[in-house]
């Protein structure tokens, strides 16, 4: 009997193309510096924490800041991702976790959607969803 061999992953075009994109997330979160963040939103972003609020032009660059200044150094994890798309648009949900960064303590977790648009060579956030199901600290 020949033991199987683990099947390897495949990555989609989707998730090729986005992948690159949520590390830059990463980086900046682990950076501390929002604007990386806020430079990967289309200029006609919205985000929409379900059932609460949305924040659109000005407003997420201001939310960014003001909060990437009271959680600081921290990090983005994505679990449960799944991927589709076209050659204009992306779509991606996932479930997430932010934890600091120096002693690696939940700070919140919660799942979200993000639309991704094609603008020329570039692709940009146009949409994000989230909803927070659990927060570990005083918010």
């Amino acid at each position: 009997m020949i033991p199987e061999a683990p099947i390897p992953l495949i990555q989609t075009g989707t998730e090729a193309t986005l992948k690159p994109l949520y590390k830059t997330f990463e980086d900046a979160c682990e950076k501390n510096d929002p604007q990386i963040a806020i430079d990967l939103y289309h200029p006609q972003a919205v985000i929409v924490k379900k059932n609460e609020h949305a924040l659109y032009k000005d407003a997420i660059a201001e939310s960014y800041r003001t909060i990437w200044a009271k959680i600081g150094k921290h990090t983005f994890e994505l679990s449960n991702q799944k991927y589709q798309g076209t050659d204009d648009y992306k779509i991606t949900d996932f479930d997430f976790k932010l934890k600091e960064w120096d002693s690696n303590a939940n700070i919140l977790e919660g799942k979200m959607l993000h639309i991704w648009k094609r603008e020329g060579d570039k692709w940009l956030i146009y949409h994000e969803q989230y909803e927070v199901s659990k927060y570990f600290k005083t918010q």
